[in-house]
């Protein structure tokens, strides 16, 4: 399990293959075909993984949230580059690199820019390592 402060690492080989097969097999309507079914041990990791990994989407939305309220009150927070950082952590490393670039176009000498060119270049290796050669 991790704390709020770290980032888990990328799903391993196995964690990977049960969390496609449990997906697939509910989403195609298999899950009872014994053929198609995960097995005891495929579903064993699947919850397994489940636990250790809290719901990103939700924790992304729940800071986005704060950043919003935050520039409400500070009209100088660096909300283009506070996104940035949770999408990154949040593993949506293209949208980061978008927001990354908006706050750098806006803002780029600000005292800010030197972390979002070194978030930004991080945001775009993690997308070229992640995103399939066609």
């Amino acid at each position: 399990m991790t704390d709020g402060n770290s980032y888990a690492p990328p799903p391993s080989p196995a964690e990977r293959r049960a969390l496609f097969k449990v997906r697939w097999s509910e989403a195609t309507g298999l899950r009872g075909v014994p053929a198609f079914a995960p097995t005891a041990n495929e579903l064993r990791i699947y919850y397994r993984f489940l636990l250790a990994h809290p719901d990103r989407a939700r924790r992304v939305e729940s800071d986005l949230r704060h950043v919003t309220a935050v520039e409400k009150l500070d009209l100088e927070y660096p909300g283009l580059f506070a996104r940035g950082v949770i999408h990154y952590r949040g593993g949506q490393w293209a949208t980061a690199a978008q927001l990354f670039r908006a706050h750098l176009a806006k803002h780029p000498r600000g005292p800010w820019s030197l972390r979002a060119q070194n978030h930004l270049l991080a945001a775009a290796e993690r997308t070229r390592e992640t995103t399939p050669e066609p």
